[in-house]
């Protein structure tokens, strides 16, 4: 994997922490910006998608990549800032996934379209 991709994962990341901050933000505080924010972020990640998959890498790799890394900071979001419970099960469902995304990056190779 080479600084580009892991560049666009790191931009999808923040891009998906502000729309996930935004969302539990406005549930707290009923602040319309806050949803705003989050629609927009949301909106955007489709283009670093798009980017991602134009430089050679398969649509299945690049979209578990997003899905397991999106719910393992999901998970680390609630935790942290908004100090909500994760249960032992939980959080070995998360080292599984991570566990599986390493795997899954192992076992791919560049798309030929």
């Amino acid at each position: 994997m080479n600084y580009k991709i892991i560049l666009i994962f790191i931009a999808i990341i923040i891009m998906e922490f502000l729309a996930l901050y935004g969302i539990k933000h406005y549930f707290k505080h009923k602040k319309v910006e806050m949803m705003i924010l989050s629609v927009i972020c949301y909106a955007g990640i489709p283009l670093f998608l798009y980017i991602a998959i134009s430089m050679g890498h398969s649509l299945s790799t690049i979209n578990t990549a997003w899905n397991v890394i999106s719910t393992l900071y999901g998970i680390l979001i609630g935790v942290v800032i908004f100090n909500e419970p994760v249960g032992s099960m939980q959080w070995f469902g998360a080292l599984f996934s991570f566990t599986g995304l390493i795997l899954i990056f192992l076992g791919s190779k560049p798309s030929k379209s």
